[in-house]
């Protein structure tokens, strides 16, 4: 009888551990499905727009097919990139001011740049009037994509292209309080309506690089505008600087380091304003020294 008791007791042990396992299975699958569910949910609202974004995404392809690319638009309404179509159906991408935004607007040749490419998905998304795209769809049509509308502001841009002239640089005009980009300019720069053509001669021109955006691709060190902030940091330590005055005699030592003024200009003796408005390398070097 005592034998008969233990196998039962055994087998019940034996059954409950097997159970136990089943249920460890199950809750582990139960969680990897939860898992990938909760990772398609984030793909689908954080990552899908980038992955349909790109360049090198054949549904982006597929959709030059049905889509006309939609314009690209100042903050004034001005067109800054259009899709012209021919009678023949023949689509041609137009920049109506020539090199003026190449490199913010960018182009769609070879993958894109700029706005073009960054806001790819957008331009080639049509969110017309559902009628509108019924209709288009029974008479074989493309649908019309949606146009971006930008912060750049037209008479910005032509002040800041200007300033720069023929000089290589960049300049980008910032609104302080929102962060809008109003304006970016890169020199030298390339007529994108133009680009296909010349796509190798652009590329290729190491001196110049006019293809490269300098104003979000190039690696500058900060030079006087840092100065600004080690200016701040002597307000906030020291308060007004009230009767500082400093004698810049064009250059500054410091253990067996010399730091020169820009051109080894002497600015004499000057008041902390007329320092930092002089851009003084010596006085800001003993400032930072000081906090």
């Amino acid at each position: 009888m005592k034998q008969r008791s233990n196998r039962k007791s055994k087998k019940k042990q034996k059954k409950a551990s097997i159970g136990k396992e089943y249920i460890f299975i199950c809750y582990f699958f139960v969680m990897i499905f939860v898992g990938m569910i909760g990772y398609m949910v984030y793909f689908h609202f954080n990552m899908s727009r980038e992955f349909q974004n790109s360049a090198y995404n054949t549904r982006a392809k597929s959709a030059v097919e049905k889509v006309i690319r939609g314009e690209i638009r100042a903050s004034g309404g001005e067109v800054l990139a259009e899709t012209k179509v021919d009678s023949d159906g023949t689509e041609t991408r137009k920049y109506p001011y020539d090199d003026l935004f190449a490199h913010v607007v960018g182009y769609t040749y070879q993958g894109g740049t700029g706005l073009e490419s960054s806001q790819n998905y957008n331009l080639l998304t049509s969110d017309s009037f559902i009628l509108d795209q019924i209709k288009w769809e029974f008479q074989d049509l493309k649908k019309k994509g949606d146009n971006i509308i930008t912060t750049l502001d037209v008479d910005v841009q032509k002040a800041l292209s200007s300033a720069i002239g023929d000089y290589k640089g960049a300049a980008v005009a910032i609104e302080a309080d929102t962060g809008r980009v109003l304006a970016m300019v890169s020199k030298p720069d390339f007529d994108p309506n133009t680009v296909q053509k010349k796509y190798e001669k652009l590329s290729t021109d190491e001196d110049n690089s006019p293809l490269l955006n300098r104003a979000t691709s190039g690696l500058y060190p900060p030079g006087s505008t840092f100065k600004i902030v080690t200016s701040l940091a002597y307000y906030r330590q020291y308060g007004e600087p009230n009767g500082f005055s400093y004698d810049c005699d064009g250059e500054i030592t410091v253990d067996d380091h010399t730091i020169h003024c820009y051109k080894n200009e002497t600015h004499g003796l000057q008041n902390f304003t007329e320092l930092f408005a002089n851009s003084c390398n010596a006085f800001l070097f003993l400032v930072g020294l000081t906090i």
